[in-house]
């Protein structure tokens, strides 16, 4: 079998479903009723793509709640590891950031060295932990994350070419020991608590070309921000990279190498001018 498409069904299952061997299998937009139950979709030896997004559950009051796709794939110990050792992309992705903290926080583990594209979204993990990742990923997407620690280092992804990290509570503890492969052409940070810029060593990402740092800040002018400029500069005089504050004020921004309007080109203007 090829592919296998569940999408906007309701879905009533007891304990364990078996899903068939198959190269794609997108399960979306699921009602998810009755108990929650397990499934083999992280052990399908023969699977390349598989999308988990936006399955909810309406079988609870006052209605309709976003359900952490992990929970159908966790073994009795609360870890996911998938053992699928042709999958080549994943998402994971719940419709909505829950309204609640979850009293679950997973584990997941992964099995799959042609693993290249891997999207995780609004799940219950708080430890993003780099070592359980394949090497082989390319295209990493996390988001929407209540994260506290990260664990292991992204520069052992030495064929990552574009990482977003949107929206995971990162702060400066967690960036301080990190540095990025050089092969990364896209990095997005944006949304996150980091605040003090001197985290981010960017100098051997000599491929970089586009960096977003959006309301990272509650700055005008962040510790680390006129030595991140000069850097991006070093790194590719023609880079395109914007960072604000949480009042969306730009602080710097540069469009293929040319420095806009910002609070950064207004104080070196001033400096001049005295």
């Amino acid at each position: 079998m090829s592919k296998i498409i569940v999408t906007d069904c309701r879905v009533v299952a007891i304990d364990h479903v078996e899903f068939p061997e198959s190269e794609r299998i997108n399960f979306t937009n699921n009602d998810i009723w009755s108990d929650l139950f397990r499934s083999n979709l992280n052990q399908l030896k023969c699977l390349k793509v598989l999308d988990m997004s936006d399955n909810y559950s309406s079988d609870f009051s006052p209605g309709p709640h976003s359900l952490d796709i992990l929970e159908l794939l966790t073994n009795f110990e609360d870890n996911v590891c998938f053992n699928s050792p042709n999958l080549q992309n994943l998402i994971l992705k719940s419709s909505k950031p829950t309204k609640y903290k979850s009293i679950l926080s997973f584990q997941v583990s992964f099995e799959c060295e042609s693993l290249t594209n891997l999207k995780i979204i609004n799940l219950a993990v708080d430890l993003l932990d780099l070592d359980q990742l394949p090497n082989s990923l390319e295209e990493l997407i996390i988001n929407d994350l209540n994260l506290e620690i990260i664990e292991g280092n992204f520069f052992k992804f030495n064929k990552l070419k574009k990482l977003n990290l949107q929206n995971n509570q990162i702060t400066f503890s967690m960036l301080n020991s990190q540095k990025f492969p050089s092969s990364l052409t896209h990095l997005n940070l944006s949304n996150n608590k980091i605040e003090d810029l001197s985290c981010l060593i960017l100098d051997n990402c000599f491929n970089l070309k586009d960096l977003k740092l959006k309301e990272v800040t509650s700055e005008r002018t962040p510790e680390g921000t006129t030595q991140l400029r000069n850097m991006l500069y070093f790194v590719d005089p023609h880079i395109d990279a914007i960072l604000t504050n949480y009042d969306s004020e730009v602080i710097f921004e540069i469009v293929h190498g040319v420095e806009k309007n910002s609070i950064l080109k207004s104080i070196y203007k001033k400096r001049r001018i005295c």
